[in-house]
């Protein structure tokens, strides 16, 4: 849900979170190691070795959509962060049956990876650009400050989408980040981090 410079982030007026036992509870991802499970779609994503798990969070977004996080991350000695993996499951909850992500997408790129459709966004953003409140970016900002890191100035970034069910409402989602300069020419920022996350992270339907 994650949307290019958090446009899907933003439109929410009124913002509740809702306990885990309030949804119906059922496993979204399971993390061994540097992979992560995906249960819908059957999935194993992979990041490198030499990334620190930094943890997971599981809540409902903006009250309607049941979300699983896991995040990793490099860093440098300074405990700047230097590359981050974002993977995150989600569905829209049972009493929102109106909502789905059809169309949502329309203007994404499209590719393939490890067997699944996948909708393609990247961009850049700095450091002092606030992540809206209550979103996915903000548990994200939370994990790495509980993990004493901290976030460079700058970062490019690369989404992977798949919607692995016909109604459309819910999604895998797969964001990988690394640390560039000021962005002067970001497209071609964005193209190398495109280039970066392929051979970074694999991703594979079971």
């Amino acid at each position: 849900m994650f949307a290019t410079k958090w446009k899907s982030l933003a439109g929410a007026a009124l913002i509740a979170f809702l306990p885990l036992s309030a949804l119906a509870v059922e496993p979204r991802l399971e993390t061994k190691g540097h992979e992560v499970r995906s249960f819908e779609p059957p999935a194993v994503v992979s990041v490198p070795k030499d990334a620190l798990y930094l943890g997971n969070k599981r809540w409902v977004l903006y009250g309607y959509a049941d979300c699983d996080l896991h995040l990793f991350a490099e860093r440098d000695a300074d405990g700047v962060v230097t590359r981050l993996y974002w993977v995150q499951s989600e569905g829209y909850i049972d009493s929102r049956p109106e909502l789905s992500h059809a169309g949502g997408y329309d203007k994404s790129r499209k590719m393939e990876l490890g067997g699944l459709d996948i909708h393609l966004d990247t961009w850049t953003r700095n450091r002092k650009d606030a992540a809206p409140a209550d979103s996915d970016l903000e548990q994200v900002e939370r994990l790495i400050a509980e993990n004493k890191l901290t976030l460079p100035a700058d970062m490019a970034f690369v989404r992977w989408v798949h919607l692995p069910d016909k109604a459309q409402r819910k999604e895998l989602m797969v964001i990988y980040a690394e640390r560039v300069a000021a962005p002067e020419d970001s497209s071609a920022q964005e193209e190398k981090a495109l280039a970066n996350a392929k051979t970074r992270i694999h991703i594979l339907k079971k």
